[in-house]
């Protein structure tokens, strides 16, 4: 087996079929999240969430535990995602100095495109020519990871998108110096590419293995440095969430199950009961017990053990086979490569990330397109193969719009071509025109989809967290993005704090209410601020405690 070698200015001229295929879908993908942001469909997670950590960044401060915009997970004891392990977001600031949200929401799209563009120059190598290198860009933009990650807001797994199939690139080509740094700025995107780094340099390493040694030797090294990385930012994460700041961390709310006796009933229960169900306790031993089992892991990873979420995770390993999978079975070494992504996404307590939606599946936008190149790179049947695969990924892609089985799928922020994608309950400039009565730099607190709308600042507040907040800003009417309250809980938190004598009404109009905090000295007012509070803890949900109500949302 042996692979072409090409020239530089082979591989540098003739491109602009792909280039207007770039473009084209770059158009696309902005009609998917610009729209989506215009119309109040953008959130505190993770567009504001990023937005603030770029604001942190450009005041150079770099080591900054948690995010107000994360509160809800800190109020009820998790802890926030953790900007240390994120340091290639630094890429984004330019781009929210330009822009804001805007700023990120282009910047997303733009990574997308330079990732499409590193699989189509990875498709040339392997494939000799550009013809079938076009249809493996075709392909890479049918990949339903990459539309469901635009119309849910701003991800920094999509610089990883970027620079994995340029780490690839540079290691084909045996420029390992930029290997080594496109490989760098995906570590730094997200924790998880230390772990699924060993997993994809070592079954990269293996393809090489009879064709050139050298470049078995240097994934071998990248896959150790990715090993290092990983475990260094789990073992310092998961300490200093649990023991230092005396939260959850994340890794263990989802994956806690997996060191219980009984991992099908604790999974079952954490299902249900994302927040309470959590094991405070568990151990290594049972997590080895289990590992000598893989009947249980292998029964967790189809299916989900509750009624409610059953389909999930079928709906997207069908998705996955026919958008291009299917081709591991030409290639088991890829089955190495993408376990960890599996593993990481199915066995999981939070089903959202199970299925296809959100940017849980741009690990596979990116590695479907390259292990079809790679199967067919010299197959007989490489001139219809490629083309097919592409389409049958867009035509899942558009079944998928139609419908799907994941939870929490809005058609209207994914469905770009129908009207009501660009319709919205509220007013853009009347919003944002109430919302220039807040001045800069002050504490505020709002409602998730009103956040990325306001200047980001250090202290921004994810409602019902209210901190030391000078101003709320809330949204009323039937689109109020009431996330994590419910509607019913979020409209008596509302009303409670409504008749809290500190809080008094500067603004409410075309749907946007918002409150400014007056000083209290009176004893009176004060006793009626503790009455207000009762009220909202006997009505609201178990989010914060009443002692830190009272302290909240009155001083």
């Amino acid at each position: 087996m042996t692979l072409p070698v090409f020239s530089r200015r082979s591989l540098s001229g003739g491109d602009v079929p792909a280039l207007g295929i770039s473009i084209f879908f770059l158009g696309l993908l902005l009609l998917v999240s610009l729209p989506n942001h215009y119309n109040f469909r953008t959130y505190a997670l993770d567009l504001g969430y990023y937005m603030q950590m770029c604001e942190f960044y450009l005041r150079g401060k770099f080591f900054v535990g948690w995010l107000t915009t994360a509160l809800p997970w800190a109020d009820k004891g998790i802890a926030p995602p953790s900007v240390y392990g994120n340091w290639s977001v630094l890429l984004a600031v330019p781009f929210y100095v330009a822009g804001q949200a805007w700023g990120l929401l282009v910047f997303q799209a733009l990574l997308f495109v330079v990732g499409g563009w590193g699989i189509y120059r990875i498709a040339q190598h392997l494939f000799g020519e550009r013809g079938l290198a076009l249809w493996s860009l075709v392909h890479y933009y049918g990949m339903w990871g990459i539309w469901s990650a635009a119309a849910f807001d701003f991800h920094e797994v999509a610089i990883a998108v970027a620079a994995i199939p340029w780490a690839l690139l540079f290691h084909l080509r045996g420029r390992m110096l930029s290997a080594l740094a496109a490989w760098l700025l995906a570590l730094g995107s997200k924790e998880i590419f230390g772990f699924w780094g060993v997993f994809l340099w070592t079954g990269w390493a293996f393809l090489f293995r009879k064709i050139n040694f050298a470049l078995t030797r240097t994934a071998l090294y990248l896959a150790l440095l990715s090993g290092v990385y990983g475990l260094f930012l789990t073992l310092v994460g998961t300490l200093w969430a649990e023991r230092s700041v005396g939260a959850v961390s994340r890794t263990s709310l989802y994956y806690a199950h997996l060191f219980q006796p009984d991992p099908f009933a604790a999974y079952a229960r954490q299902i249900d009961q994302l927040w309470t169900g959590f094991p405070r306790e568990y151990s290594l031993l049972y997590l080895i017990k289990l590992l000598l089992k893989p009947k249980i892991i292998w029964a967790l990873l189809w299916e989900s053990p509750n009624p409610t979420y059953m389909g999930i995770k079928s709906e997207l390993y069908w998705s996955f086979l026919v958008s291009g999978g299917w081709a591991v079975f030409a290639a088991p070494v890829f089955i190495w490569i993408l376990s960890p992504i599996f593993l990481y996404k199915m066995l999981s307590t939070n089903y959202f990330m199970w299925g296809t939606l959100a940017h849980y599946g741009l690990e596979l936008a990116l590695m479907v397109p390259i292990l079809i190149a790679w199967v067919f790179r010299n197959h007989a049947w490489r001139r219809w193969g490629v083309p097919v695969t592409a389409l049958l990924a867009h035509i899942t892609q558009l079944s998928l719009l139609d419908s799907r089985l994941s939870k929490w799928y809005d058609p209207v922020r994914h469905r770009w071509y129908q009207k009501q994608h660009y319709e919205s309950s509220y007013s853009y400039s009347a919003i944002h025109a109430g919302l220039e009565k807040i001045p800069s730099d002050t504490p505020v607190s709002a409602v998730s989809c009103l956040i990325p709308h306001i200047p980001s600042r250090e202290k921004l507040y994810h409602f019902p967290a209210v901190g030391d907040a000078k101003y709320i800003a809330l949204l009323q009417g039937k689109d109020a993005c009431t996330y994590p309250l419910s509607p019913a809980e979020y409209l008596s938190w509302v009303d409670s704090v409504l008749k809290v004598p500190e809080w008094h009404k500067i603004h409410d109009e075309a749907g946007l209410l918002i409150l400014e905090r007056r000083d209290l000295h009176d004893s009176s007012l004060n006793r009626s601020c503790e009455t207000a509070n009762l009220n909202i803890s006997s009505h609201g949900p178990p989010l914060i405690s009443k002692n830190v109500l009272c302290s909240k949302v009155c001083r």
